[in-house]
This record gives C-alpha cells, structure tokens and sequence, in this order.
C-alpha cells in the first residue's frame, strides 16, 4: 500500500510502497513536486474537490476509484482514502493509496 502525504498541493512525504506505485526509483523523484502532474487530467476536478473536502472542510475521503499517472506518464487505476492531518504545521492530507485489482 502508497502512502503519502499533500501539503499545499504538492508531495511532502511517500512511503516505499507509493514510490513503487508511481515507478519512481526514490522518493526524491516526486517530493516537491505538484500533485496535480500525477492525476490523470480527466480526474482533476474531482482532485481539486477532495482537496477542498480535507483541507478546508476537515473531512476524510472514503474510498474512491481515480486515474494516476506513473512518473513514465503511463495512467494507473488506484482506490483512495485520505484523512486530513497537519504535518510540519501545515494543512496537509495524508493518503492510502492502493493498485486497483
């Protein structure tokens, strides 16, 4: 299982298991790095809605079905859940992410 953590939309922490998802070799690859250039685009909206939903409202994200993008560009299908949290003193988002079977 991925995990990793959003802070003002970009990557501030993966776990190996979301390096491995994403294809990356370490995680240095994608810390820093906008969110949004790893959601598939026909998922963006939905994204940017989430965001809002944990950040703003405070509210976890069940379980849902959404479209990445490896760091080779090439799409995968991932479940998601993710809890709002604060890391380093920000409003941030932790989220699980899993390789849909």
């Amino acid at each position: 299982m991925g995990i990793f953590i959003i802070s003002e939309t970009k990557f501030s922490y993966l776990n190996p298991g979301a390096v491995n998802i994403f294809s990356a070799d370490s995680p240095e690859e994608i810390l820093g790095k906008p969110v949004l250039e790893y959601v598939h685009q026909d998922f963006h909206a939905i994204f940017r809605k989430q965001v809002s939903t944990l950040i703003k409202q405070n509210k976890p994200i069940l379980a849902v079905e959404e479209r990445w993008l490896r760091l080779d560009g090439v799409p995968t299908e991932l479940v998601v859940s993710a809890m709002p949290i604060c890391f380093e003193k920000e409003p941030s988002a932790l989220l699980f992410v899993q390789e849909k079977l």
